[in-house]
């Protein structure tokens, strides 16, 4: 038998189940099971639910996505996520199997990166631009299709997030303003403090005037050595002296004594 397009391409339960022989018994006879696919019989009455997408369009690169139907009633067996690109197929998600052992199925459309949560919603982490596209859930309960919803994402990258970039240059702006501010202020700190030194040493700095200070006295002339030349020999005297008062002893003058009175 071929592959019928949508059909599970693997399964997976919640978080800590194991499953039994009974278990993979079970998975085995769904997942042959005609109530799998499409569902078989169409309701008399569909319902059109709203899906919302938390955050709104359009979504960063990288960022996360909860898509939430907006379910009035809980009476139904299966949901079922597709999603449609442009120019591609409706191919599936992920679809939840209510029972007891609460099946969690993938298909073609599945990239690991999706968990179904309560409510049947689906978390999208990580977005890629090539997740953008029409996100589809379906209702059904045993084969009879009860509703369905869709909800549009669409996922811009970061080269065209214009709205990043005034914010930016704004804190570019902010950031030249202040660091010339600064520099302003050191160097109007520094002109005051050149001319605080400056005129701290001209205060503090003597008078430079000529210093007369006394001279020492001019040193005295040295004093001639007593002169010896009218010194005669004992007896002799200078002819240009006064006769003096001599008397000849042993034919010798001699200087005339004091007589005594």
């Amino acid at each position: 038998m071929g592959r019928q397009e949508g059909a599970p391409s693997s399964v997976r339960g919640p978080p800590g189940w194991k499953g039994s022989r009974q278990a993979a018994f079970l998975t085995v006879a769904i997942l042959t099971s005609p109530t799998l696919m499409a569902p078989q019989n169409q309701h008399s009455s569909i319902t059109r639910i709203l899906v919302t997408a938390q955050p709104s369009n359009p979504i960063q690169e990288g960022g996360n996505v909860t898509l939430i139907p907006g379910m009035s009633s809980t009476h139904f067996s299966r949901c079922i996520w597709y999603r449609e690109r442009a120019g591609n197929a409706k191919e599936m998600i992920i679809a939840h199997e209510k029972g007891p052992f609460a099946l969690f199925l993938t298909g073609d459309a599945f990239t690991g990166r999706v968990t179904m949560v309560a409510g049947c919603s689906i978390y999208i982490e990580s977005l890629a631009q090539a997740d953008t596209g029409m996100y589809t859930i379906d209702l059904d309960e045993a084969g009879e299709f009860l509703a369905t919803g869709h909800v549009k994402i669409e996922v811009v990258g970061h080269a065209s997030s214009d709205w990043s970039a005034p914010p930016r240059q704004n804190e570019d702006i902010v950031t030249i303003v202040v660091g010339a501010f600064c520099a302003v202020i050191v160097v109007g700190i520094g002109i005051v403090l050149f001319f605080w030194i400056c005129f701290r040493r001209l205060k503090n700095r003597r008078p430079t005037g000529v210093v007369i200070t006394p001279s020492a006295p001019p040193p005295r002339p040295p004093t001639p050595p007593p002169s010896y030349e009218n010194i005669f020999p004992l007896g002799q005297v200078s002819p240009t002296s006064p006769p003096a008062n001599t008397g000849e002893i042993g034919g010798i003058m001699h200087p005339s004594l004091p007589k005594d009175n």
